[in-house]
């Protein structure tokens, strides 16, 4: 908060106005607001308020703040006060942060240009397909069947994207139920690795499992680990280059009764500066954009599965309690 008086003098700011515009609130007040502040855009709007001479009501307007690492944005709110009915008027500028609810807009934004998108090349594809299936294209049966799946691809990837979107609403809410039970590690790892084999085979990717002969068993939901382990294999695949080699090592320190899933691969990676907001919902990497499509929830999903798997061993008396389990 900024309070000026009618010459434009600093004459009341709090703490919050001195860290934003950066400067010594005990020897600010009683100096003209441009020797304070080195926002020409800022001092203007005080200026222009004041001038106006508008007793009753008030300007409402939206302004960024460029800092030395990043800019925030604010909603700045300007009315203003006089002492007495006809004398001059100062003005009160209150100013909002809402640098969050912008990013969280522009996500949104971002992720409804980003699911239309996908979800308009499947129902393309679809539609073409089926087409050309009325008009009679298709005169033999290998034909036919070739048509018929690539219908059928392009249905179970816009249920895919469906289903991650849901999902993601879903465990948010709290909605989704979690079905504990003992599980192996490895068993899950086997199954991702067999139905992510296909794709992988396409782009002449090797996938190498390095995992410990021993079964471990951990207390936890099959669905959810079965599902992150997918994401993170999905990933791998997409974001490595034909002929490429993706390894799953399976380790296991009996000390702190833990086991370490690792996959590994020999693609683009993430930049650096991308790496603390890959498991944020919609986020992509910019540089990586244009080698594979997608919505930014896989990684997000990743993280949602994992919170809600919340590993635990059994209590007394559960099924297997009796047994050794392990952390993952």
């Amino acid at each position: 908060m900024l309070v000026t008086d009618p010459y434009d003098d600093l004459v009341l700011a709090n703490d919050a106005a001195a860290r934003t515009f950066n400067f010594d609130l005990g020897s600010a007040l009683r100096k003209p607001i441009d020797k304070i502040i080195a926002d020409t855009t800022m001092v203007k709007l005080i200026r222009d308020m004041r001038q106006s001479e508008t007793r009753n009501g008030r300007r409402v307007v939206e302004h960024q703040l460029k800092g030395e690492n990043a800019s925030r944005t604010y909603k700045v709110t300007l009315s203003c006060v006089a002492d007495r009915a006809d004398g001059p008027a100062g003005v009160v500028a209150v100013l909002h942060d809402m640098t969050k609810e912008k990013e969280v807009a522009e996500m949104k934004s971002d992720f409804v240009s980003n699911v239309s998108h996908e979800l308009r090349t499947p129902l393309a594809s679809i539609k073409a397909y089926v087409e050309m299936l009325i008009d009679g294209e298709a005169d033999d049966e290998k034909t036919k069947s070739e048509f018929y799946e690539v219908i059928q691809n392009e249905a179970n990837r816009l249920g895919r994207l469906i289903d991650n979107i849901l999902n993601i609403s879903r465990i948010e809410s709290g909605l989704v139920p979690i079905n504990k039970g003992p599980q192996s590690l490895t068993v899950i790892l086997k199954e991702a690795i067999e139905v992510i084999g296909p794709a992988g085979k396409s782009k002449q990717i090797e996938i190498e499992e390095q995992s410990t002969p021993v079964f471990y068993q951990t207390h936890a939901d099959k669905d959810m680990l079965y599902q992150a382990v997918l994401n993170l294999l999905g990933n791998a695949v997409k974001y490595t280059p034909d002929g490429g080699r993706i390894t799953v090592q399976t380790l296991v320190d009996e000390t702190k009764r833990k086991v370490i899933t690792r996959i590994t691969d020999t693609g683009v990676g993430i930049p650096p500066k991308d790496l603390p907001f890959v498991f944020d919902k919609f986020y992509r990497a910019q540089a990586n954009n244009r080698m594979a499509k997608g919505t930014g929830l896989g990684l997000s999903l990743v993280k949602a599965y994992y919170r809600n798997r919340a590993w635990r061993p059994p209590f007394r008396g559960e099924p297997g309690w009796q047994r050794q389990y392990v952390r993952i």
